[in-house]
């Protein structure tokens, strides 16, 4: 008797454990599943300390970035020779100027004289490129004003590119169209156009370039033409 009992007690728990290993298995899954529906949820909950933090960080990026990043305010000074060829006329001149930008303007003067004494004020648009020492284009509208053996005021208008081949080694090129003058008793209405353009050298903060220069004048008595080379250095702060 006692040895069938044993028997039927033995059989029931074996129908048995089956039955309470998956129940135990699927309870497991489910908190296993909930247990990562959580974890997600985690990850995207918003929460003041997250909030903080993040301010935190992109403070800190912000003054990074203003430290690393151009200055607004850009100023350069140059000076200089102009030489021209015998044949035309005057052989040498001088050239200097100083000129200022804020962000994409600039306002420029400069100095000449070669075959009389000039001084020019223009106004600077730059539409490419982020700073003096960079790759750019750049347009200008200004006064140009002559003295000497005639004296005039003339708008003068044009456009000024750089481009770097290397680092430190590129090429300049500009462009002036000299608007048509209040006339004069010595050169009638003057107008014409100059072209310039050559290689510079940046040495840090210091630029040395050369410069291949060209212009015509459309005077009462005709048209006057002088080329020649000009070259320099110019400081950037």
């Amino acid at each position: 008797m006692r040895l069938r009992f044993n028997s039927l007690f033995g059989l029931v728990l074996i129908l048995c454990t089956p039955s309470w290993a998956q129940e135990s298995g699927s309870r497991s899954a489910a908190f296993g599943w909930s247990s990562k529906r959580a974890e997600v949820r985690s990850q995207t909950r918003w929460s003041l300390e997250d909030w903080l933090k993040q301010r935190e960080r992109m403070k800190w990026s912000d003054l990074w970035l203003q430290m690393n990043s151009p200055s607004p305010y850009e100023f350069f000074l140059g000076a200089g020779t102009t030489m021209i060829p015998e044949s035309v006329g005057r052989s040498r001149g001088v050239r200097y100027g100083a000129g200022a930008y804020v962000t994409i303007f600039g306002l420029e003067y400069e100095h000449q004289k070669v075959f009389e004494a000039e001084d020019h004020l223009r106004f600077h648009v730059r539409f490419f490129g982020n700073s003096l020492q960079n790759t750019s284009l750049t347009l200008h509208f200004g006064m140009r004003q002559r003295g000497d053996q005639a004296n005039f005021n003339q708008w003068v208008a044009g456009l000024d590119s750089q481009i770097y081949l290397q680092k430190y080694f590129g090429l300049t090129a500009g462009y002036r169209y000299h608007l048509k003058a209040i006339p004069t008793a010595l050169y009638g209405t003057p107008f014409g156009h100059r072209l310039e353009g050559g290689p510079f050298l940046d040495y840090g903060f210091l630029r040395i370039f050369a410069k291949f220069l060209a212009e015509t004048e459309n005077r009462s008595a005709g048209m006057v033409g002088a080329y020649g080379w000009s070259g320099g250095v110019q400081v950037f702060f």
